[in-house]
């Protein structure tokens, strides 16, 4: 029964119905938005990709060819539209040698002597920034 209103809202979609579509998104919405939460951690980017997946899913609902079920495909775009916020979200990395140096305190931050033998002696292809992860002075 669910695959054959599935495919009634689906074709719907495809050709612009506003019902249809309100429908598949009323169904599929609140397990969507559980989706995208559990990969971002923020309520407000959870709905923000909830929007912009459901936009897409519109956009291009008409190459929707039921190879998979529609549930797995609106998954899927809403997967692959928190993994590129993820992406865009993240600061770049920057190796240990763009720290300053320990001879100038005109920084923020304060790294022990020790604490910098340690980082230096780390190799430089698992060196990344640690300042955020550093106390202020």
């Amino acid at each position: 029964m669910t695959l054959h209103w599935n495919k009634d809202v689906i074709e719907a979609c495809k050709k612009g119905d506003r019902r249809a579509q309100q429908s598949l998104y009323n169904l599929y919405k609140d397990a969507m938005y559980n989706v995208a939460f559990r990969m971002l951690a923020n309520r407000h980017d959870a709905e923000d990709i909830l929007v912009s997946s459901f936009a897409d899913i519109f956009r291009s609902i008409h190459s929707f060819d039921y190879r998979a079920t529609p549930g797995a495909w609106i998954k899927r775009i809403v997967i692959n539209n928190a993994i590129s916020h993820l992406k865009k979200k993240r600061a770049p990395l920057l190796y240990v040698e763009h720290l300053p140096d320990q001879s100038s305190r005109n920084h923020q931050i304060d790294v022990s002597p020790y604490d910098m033998k340690l980082i230096k002696k780390v190799s430089t292809l698992y060196r990344w920034d640690i300042r955020p992860f550093l106390p202020y002075t």
